[in-house]
């Protein structure tokens, strides 16, 4: 993988929300899952603990009227080991109008015979600033 591939990835991420469309979403992670935020870990192990942050994020995305989301791929590391590592910079809007101040997240994937997945995201906003944590699932 590289850099246009991993965009491709997290494209793909992107119009699946716009869709609703969970198969293409899921297709982007293997498991277990971890998403690290301001408020706490997430340890995802099954597809229902994916489709629930899908949910609780297209929701968000749903009340601020969020028509297109923007993910660039601002730096890729080929970590040489079958792991990537990349960070995202995610931009939210609403027609031409910015809905949210753009941030940034640090995405690694894995290689598997599949092809590559995300296994762990680790952002600088809570997933419902841009999705709630749910209280079992959390660590602080």
């Amino acid at each position: 993988m590289d850099k246009d591939g991993f965009q491709g990835m997290v494209d793909r991420m992107a119009r699946a929300y716009a869709d609703g469309d969970f198969a293409s979403y899921l297709d982007c992670f293997g498991l277990p899952l971890t998403i690290v935020a301001p408020s706490g870990t997430i340890h995802m192990t099954r597809e229902d603990d994916v489709r629930e942050m899908f949910e609780l994020y297209s929701d968000g995305l749903k009340q601020l009227a969020v028509t297109n989301t923007i993910r660039i791929v601002t730096q890729f590391d080929d970590c040489l080991d079958g792991t990537y590592l990349a960070t995202v910079e995610t931009h939210f809007f609403s027609g031409n109008h910015r809905v949210a101040e753009p941030h940034r997240s640090a995405f690694l994937a894995k290689a598997t015979q599949d092809g590559p997945r995300i296994i762990s995201i680790m952002g600088t906003r809570n997933p419902q600033e841009a999705v709630a944590i749910a209280p079992t699932q959390r660590e602080t």
